[in-house]
């Protein structure tokens, strides 16, 4: 049992570095609040909650992965390398492509289906426009930080 806990404290450890070490992991999961924000209001079944939930973890995944690589080949090789630049090229366009499967699954559920829904729960209740307003600065603070080691 030690050493399956263990492998769940790496893990979050992992994660953790992550966030501390990759700027574009917390833009993305700044991001991913917000949609989960605007999930509590505009979604209606749990196959578009499950749509939105597998595109957070994808996109987050895939930039934990790039982080590590990343850090991994910067540690191969100090100075410019071809096979180095593409495979940090190609992790960065995988990250890539999964943000913009997300972006477009979040603008059809977010405004395509749920843009009438957005629209008149931000009219009847004013605080809710406020509120992602008001967590902006906040966010953009957790993006731009520079991280403590």
């Amino acid at each position: 049992m030690k050493g399956f806990l263990a492998g769940f404290v790496c893990a979050f450890r992992g994660i953790v570095d992550s966030v501390r070490r990759g700027r574009n992991l917390r833009v993305e999961l700044v991001m991913a609040v917000y949609a989960l924000l605007l999930s509590a209001v505009t979604l209606t079944s749990p196959a578009q909650w499950g749509a939105v939930l597998a595109v957070i973890g994808l996109v987050l995944a895939a930039e934990i992965f790039n982080t590590a690589l990343e850090a991994l080949c910067d540690k191969v090789e100090k100075g410019r390398c071809d096979q180095i630049r593409f495979v940090k090229d190609a992790a960065a366009g995988a990250v890539l492509v999964c943000a913009i499967a997300a972006a477009a699954i979040g603008c059809i559920l977010f405004f395509g289906y749920g843009g009438g829904r957005l629209l008149s729960f931000c009219r009847a209740h004013i605080w809710y426009p406020i509120l992602l307003a008001v967590l902006a600065p906040p966010g953009l603070w957790f993006i731009c930080r520079k991280p403590r080691d």
